[in-house]
């Protein structure tokens, strides 16, 4: 009896033990996955509206893309699958690319809001209404997109492999993404924030495709 003890004590410790191993190896990365995600919604939710559609969805979508970039460099060191790192390294070439133009395009905005504002007359007051309830339709539209955001990100299930939590966290992320652009393409008034929304919308429908042929031919 006591020498059946003594292995059912063995076996109960090896395994903690290969849990332990396991939950070490995993729970760091997963922990800076949800972190990078976490950060970039608290970034967007604490951003004061201006008024200025096209200029907010450029600010908003510079931290949404950042939660992309944080999350693509944990991927890049600690993913398993080329493919999967393939198109982590994709996402840090191209999307710093295009925050560097949506912040030229917040500055540019805010320079011709601002010449706008002071060469407004009295008769201007009718259309001036008309613009602030269309830009009050944006901040709403833009903040149920961000719930809706939230959500998913808060029901994800991870499942331990790094991989297959990524693509996942991804899709829903380029999902939003589209959203966001969508957003910006019916309330937006520049022709050229409305022209890298479209872009935006269009990258992240094919990222969106890609991830999810990937998880398809891993068993997912």
């Amino acid at each position: 009896m006591k020498t059946k003890n003594k292995a059912y004590s063995f076996l109960a410790g090896a395994m903690a033990l290969c849990l332990i191993t396991i939950l070490s190896a995993f729970s760091p990365v997963h922990e800076g996955l949800h972190q990078a995600m976490q950060k970039m919604m608290q970034k967007m939710k604490a951003m004061k509206m201006t008024g200025d559609p096209d200029k907010d969805f450029s600010m908003m979508m510079i931290e949404h893309h950042q939660g992309a970039i944080d999350a693509a460099n944990i991927v890049v060191k600690s993913g398993k699958d080329s493919k999967i790192k393939e198109m982590a390294q994709k996402t840090l070439q191209t999307q710093p690319e295009d925050q560097k133009k949506l912040r030229q395009h917040a500055q540019m905005k805010h320079d011709d809001a601002a010449t706008a504002k002071n060469e407004k007359s009295h008769s201007d007051h009718a259309q001036s209404t008309d613009a602030t309830s269309h830009n009050d339709q944006f901040s709403s539209d833009m903040n149920t997109t961000m719930e809706q955001m939230e959500t998913k990100m808060k029901n994800m299930k991870m499942t331990g492999n790094v991989d297959h939590d990524f693509a996942t966290m991804m899709i829903d992320h380029h999902q939003g993404a589209i959203d966001m652009a969508d957003v910006e393409i019916e309330h937006g008034k520049n022709s050229d924030t409305k022209s890298m929304a479209e872009k935006i919308k269009s990258d992240s429908q094919k990222d969106i495709a890609e991830l999810k042929e990937w998880l398809s031919s891993h068993g997912k």
